[in-house]
């Protein structure tokens, strides 16, 4: 499990990325208001920079 420092503490960011760093699975979830109003790119450690991810929009269904 992966929990990045560097993000807004408005921000709960976790995540797993595989041992070979072909996939990944992160939830970001926002728990207050941000402190600036437009977010800085939330980086993803982890993953490999050379590498193009493709990005899908998950809901949780209840």
């Amino acid at each position: 499990m992966i929990h990045p420092d560097d993000v807004d503490p408005a921000l709960r960011v976790r995540g797993v990325v595989a041992h070979d760093r072909s996939q990944a699975l992160w939830t970001v979830a926002a728990v207050a208001q941000p402190e600036e109003s437009l977010a800085d790119r939330l980086r993803l450690p982890g993953l490999d920079p050379d590498h193009r991810y493709t990005v899908f929009h998950l809901t949780a269904v209840v």
